[in-house]
């Protein structure tokens, strides 16, 4: 059996009433918005959201660590559209780290890169389409391919 450190999640809304004099509705919610005070704030316990998984790691103790894992799709979200976050910035980061190189004017093997990129693309598409199965049922404005 292995051991994995799990991050599960859920949202708890927070509240607060505040009057404001404004000019009008949409210079109150700025107004409100900009307000960092939270000092009466008061926590929804009945709005609070269903559980899920915001990231796993293997090891003990290891959140933040080292590589996230994969969190399956069916624990990846709050009611299906929050997805992992962790997943995504391990994409984006494979991508930084791999090549450093970039971060100077020195030329870069072109070959070396083709083969990288066709191997981190195939990754990038997995996360991408994994993000597309939850948006897509609760989004008015999903992208589709020409």
């Amino acid at each position: 059996m292995a051991i994995f450190t799990v991050e599960a999640t859920y949202r708890l809304p927070i509240f607060r009433h505040t009057t404001y004099v404004a000019r009008d509705v949409a210079h109150a919610c700025r107004q409100a918005i900009a307000d960092d005070d939270w000092q009466h704030q008061k926590k929804d316990y009945e709005s609070s959201g269903s559980t899920y998984i915001t990231g796993v790691w293997r090891g003990a103790d290891a959140a933040y660590g080292n590589a996230a894992e994969t969190v399956p799709d069916e624990f990846a979200g709050e009611d299906g559209i929050v997805l992992s976050t962790h997943q995504l910035l391990a994409t984006l980061n494979a991508a930084i780290e791999a090549w450093p190189q970039f971060d100077c004017d020195d030329v870069v093997p072109g070959a070396d890169l083709v083969d990288w990129f066709g191997q981190w693309r195939s990754t990038a598409k997995g996360v991408a389409e994994a993000a597309q199965r939850h948006l897509a049922p609760n989004s008015d404005t999903v992208r589709q391919r020409a």
